[in-house]
């Protein structure tokens, strides 16, 4: 099981860091509309590698390793333990791409935020005015605090990776080794 696990949780990490780290170069010279959809395609991507990777991983271990049975617990574990090795990786990428490559990055992603505040038409001024206070010093500590650096992006990968985590497990758990017929 540990085999399969940082198998697939390194290639997973890779895949997701290859794509985010080539998407957030291309992203470099966007306006705000094509970061958001930028965005939205890496989240899109995540699900996707998490959903392939650990459904590979998972039903791997159970017919190859376990003899066709594995338990929800067990699928679960493996698929979380997966997610931490790849958002590991991913987190690795970013910090390396954002601090040594693209230190400008979160500039222009406040820019792009500040924006969008000001446009809500239905949104009160002292509203506005307080998401981009409260936006503006989460962005600082992000430029300055590591940890908090660390932390935040963990939570913009980890999260994502629960849900195909849950339904791997639940599609691939059995309890009794499928009998094969003659």
């Amino acid at each position: 099981m540990k085999r399969n696990i940082l198998i697939f949780g390194s290639i997973s990490g890779a895949a997701i860091a290859t794509f985010m780290g080539t998407a957030m170069a291309l992203s470099k010279n966007c306006g705000e509309k094509d970061m958001m959809t930028s965005m939205l395609v890496g989240f899109g991507s995540m699900i996707l590698v998490f959903s392939i990777f650990i459904f590979v991983a998972v039903k791997n271990y159970r017919d190859k390793q376990n003899g066709g049975v594995i338990k929800f617990g067990q699928a679960f574990l493996m698929g979380i333990l997966i997610s931490l090795i790849a958002s590991t990786i991913y987190v690795a990428m970013c910090s390396v791409e954002y601090h040594y490559y693209m230190p400008e990055w979160s500039d222009k992603f406040e820019a792009s935020q500040v924006k969008m505040i000001q446009a809500d038409a239905k949104m009160p001024q002292v509203e506005k005015d307080n998401a981009i206070k409260e936006l503006t010093e989460s962005m600082t500590k992000y430029e300055t605090n590591f940890g908090y650096f660390v932390i935040t992006t963990y939570t913009e990968i980890f999260p994502i990776s629960l849900l195909p985590v849950l339904v791997c497990s639940l599609v691939l758990m059995r309890r009794k080794p499928k009998l094969v017929s003659a």
